[in-house]
């Protein structure tokens, strides 16, 4: 059985991607802070929102945007346990795509008013 140090991702976050909304710094900007049980997601991922928008050039990834360019993108609606299918030579992708379909910690995202969901605890 593999044990995992206490000093990790999943404890402490990652800067650049995401931070546990347990951490002090939310106390006075989290109004749940101190009800988890009410909580529908683990950890912040506004560093990675940040990074993103930083580095991805979302007028190349939308039908029409760069015909050298393609990105597909899945994931998985939990109301119908379908999978979904993001094309950009189909449809626009846009920032709620792309942490849609990656492994982060307890996440989740709602695109066109129904929930989907990634979850990976990084174990």
């Amino acid at each position: 059985m593999k044990l995992f140090p206490l000093y990790s991702h999943d404890t402490f976050g990652n800067d650049r991607m995401f931070v546990p909304r347990w951490s002090p710094e939310y106390v006075l900007t989290d109004e749940e802070y101190f009800k988890p049980q009410k909580w529908t997601y683990l950890y912040d991922h506004l560093p990675l929102t940040k990074t993103l928008e930083k580095y991805v050039d979302y007028d190349k990834l939308k039908p029409g945007g760069n015909s050298r360019m393609r990105l597909i993108l899945t994931a998985v609606n939990v109301l119908t346990a379908e999978p979904l299918t993001f094309d950009s030579f189909l449809q626009q992708i846009t920032l709620k795509h792309i942490p849609c379909n990656i492994s982060l910690p307890a996440m989740q995202l709602s695109l066109d008013r129904s929930r989907r969901w990634n979850i990976c605890m990084g174990w």
